[in-house]
């Protein structure tokens, strides 16, 4: 069962998923996001103490 959920997320964000939509890599841009949220989640149970430093993703033009 699936829900639908809305967020807002910034508009280079959306256009690099929109590059992996465009390269093949998903289908949609709901494959992408999908799959990066259980990537996301799967980490933070299995690794509960360790963050990603928000800085690491702005040098990479992510956040």
């Amino acid at each position: 069962m699936y829900v639908s959920v809305t967020v807002k997320i910034p508009v280079k964000l959306l256009e690099q998923i929109d590059e992996l939509v465009a390269r093949g890599e998903y289908k949609s841009r709901g494959d992408a996001i999908r799959d990066a949220l259980e990537e996301f989640v799967y980490k933070k149970i299995l690794f509960p103490g360790i963050r990603t430093d928000k800085r690491d993703m702005q040098e990479l033009s992510i956040a």
